[in-house]
This record gives structure tokens, C-alpha cells and sequence, in this order.
């Protein structure tokens, strides 16, 4: 099942948090582990540099 897919099953146009999750899980199990894995560890420090070649920020 696909992310479009998901969506548009859902019952409701409101998510509550539980049934987030629950589509935050589903997309995150269709990703291998090894694409996982080559993400670099400061992303989330960096995001701005990876998404837009700004100067990295010292960890």
C-alpha cells in the first residue's frame, strides 16, 4: 500500500494522533533499512545544509 493509497483509505479527513502514527509507521516499514542506515547522523542538526547547502552547524 502506497502513501496515496493509505490517505485515501482513511475513514476520516481528520487524523487523530493515534491513526498519524499508524500512517507514520506503514510509510516508515516500506523504506529498507539499509536506505535507513545512509542518512547521515547530524540530520537533524543539518537539515538546512543537506536540503540547502547552507554552512553545516557544529555539533
Amino acid at each position: 500500500m502506497n502513501t496515496k493509497e493509505i490517505l485515501q483509505s482513511s475513514e476520516s479527513t481528520e487524523l487523530n494522533i493515534s491513526s498519524l502514527l499508524d500512517l507514520v509507521t506503514q510509510i516508515q516499514a516500506q523504506v529498507p533499512i539499509e536506505e535507513w542506515q545512509k542518512l547521515p547522523t547530524d540530520l537533524s542538526i543539518n537539515h538546512d545544509h543537506y536540503l540547502y547547502s547552507s554552512p553545516k552547524v557544529e555539533e
